[in-house]
């Protein structure tokens, strides 16, 4: 009689299967969980932040064209609006425009080239200066979610060299209210970019600032601008002085992370929508990707806005009181905390700038300059601007018929192959000489 033993692999795969289904069904219940779970504690972290920092909505008015084809709504008494225009009126022959390519400043160029650029230019400066008489405004471009809104940095930066040189041509001819004039444009234009909820336009603001302040040193060596001209140019530096330059920047980082997040968990990884998504199939299988890891995306969120609210508090106090890891320790760091420490530079430069005019208007009404930058207060400045390195004055020597303003920071480091720019006086140290 033979033996008949019978088959067991039909009833070791049922078992595998219903393990396997067991474990399944055990992960997803586990996701699920911890999906609301994560998602509760998403939302309270977002609700928290609204209320330390208002609406975190990231609905800027967007413009229909990067450049000229603003919202008919927007008044076009608006100075970012008339700012965009006399940019786009800036016109540059090929000699001028290799004068402006060169590193040099507009103090390095000869008379005749100051006055040709000037020249070729008056309708664009005399726009930028009708904007500096305008209440303060900035873009409000939609950056991120439409990376075409940005505004043509290349041609505001032209703008911003165009004003330098008009004020240089002015000085020479002897225009001194001019000249104040034009640098009081250069100014407003800086200010409007430094409004701005993203670091791109700051960073080039402080190129911005450099060049007006070089051409404001320039004035202040050569030639006695008015009273009036002068008055009107502490106010467009006062705008330039915010008490946190970059919490706007960090403010508007953290509001567009609130934007992102929702587009990454429908599995826009790119964190936008993408009309350019090359098939349904994929739109799905991405989709569903996104879905089984959201528990994830959603604590990566409350990691990402957590750190990015902590960017901002940084960017809101004084620097001797931030925590680490961007409380002062060199250079060498994050992105975030280099952010932070250019608005730290811009209030120590930018500083420098209004205690200049300041201290000039003081000499033209009392014949002399003061003892102290205390007696400038509070006629000609609200209060003297501290340098955020120190949390003192800066430094104020009379120095024969002129006057000495040095604000110590600490020395940034040059990146190899950078090229010196030649006439740029450092935006930290300011001797003027009558």
């Amino acid at each position: 009689m033979n033996d008949v033993r019978p088959d067991r692999w039909p009833v070791r795969t049922r078992r595998l299967l219903v393990i396997i289904l067991i474990v399944v069904f055990s992960v997803l219940a586990v996701r699920t969980v911890l999906d609301i779970w994560m998602g509760r504690r998403l939302n309270d972290e977002i609700a928290r932040l609204e209320t330390q920092y208002g609406p975190l909505r990231w609905d800027p008015v967007r413009k229909r064209n990067p450049w000229r084809g603003w919202p008919r709504w927007l008044s076009p008494e608006n100075r970012a609006r008339m700012i965009d225009a006399a940019a786009a009126r800036v016109v540059l022959s090929d000699a001028n425009r290799e004068l402006i390519y060169l590193p040099r400043t507009a103090t390095t160029l000869t008379a005749d080239q100051a006055r040709a650029v000037a020249d070729e230019n008056r309708d664009a400066v005399q726009l930028a200066i009708r904007a500096s008489r305008l209440q303060h405004s900035n873009w409000w471009v939609a950056y991120l979610a439409e990376p075409d809104g940005v505004p043509n940095l290349g041609n505001l930066h032209y703008l911003s060299t165009v004003l330098a040189i008009a004020a240089r041509s002015d000085t020479d001819a002897g225009r001194t209210d001019d000249a104040v004039a034009d640098v009081t444009a250069g100014f407003a234009q800086s200010a409007a970019m430094l409004a701005e909820p993203v670091a791109i336009m700051s960073v080039n603001a402080m190129s911005v600032v450099r060049e007006q302040m070089d051409a404001l040193s320039d004035i202040l060596a050569r030639a006695e601008p008015s009273g009036p001209a002068l008055a009107s140019l502490a106010v467009a530096i006062d705008e330039n002085l915010p008490a946190s330059p970059m919490r706007e920047v960090m403010l508007g980082d953290l509001k567009h992370s609130v934007f992102v997040w929702p587009w990454i968990e429908r599995g826009y990884f790119d964190g936008r929508r993408d009309p350019r998504t090359p098939s349904w199939w994929t739109r799905a299988a991405t989709s569903a990707a996104a879905r089984l890891v959201r528990p994830v995306i959603r604590f990566m969120a409350e990691r990402n806005l957590s750190d990015k609210a902590g960017a901002v508090d940084a960017a809101s106090m004084p620097r001797n009181r931030r925590a680490a890891p961007f409380q002062t320790s060199g250079r060498a760091r994050s992105e975030v905390g280099a952010l932070i420490d250019l608005g730290d530079d811009w209030t120590a430069s930018v500083g420098l700038a209004a205690d200049a005019v300041a201290l000039r208007r003081f000499r033209l009404d009392h014949g002399a300059y003061p003892t102290t930058l205390d007696e400038l207060v509070p006629t000609y400045l609200k209060a003297v601007p501290l340098n955020p390195y120190s949390g003192r004055q800066p430094e104020y020597v009379r120095q024969g018929a002129g006057f000495e303003l040095h604000a110590r920071v600490p020395p940034i480091p040059v990146p190899p192959g950078s090229i010196t720019i030649p006439g740029r006086t450092s935006p930290w140290d300011w001797k003027v000489p009558r």
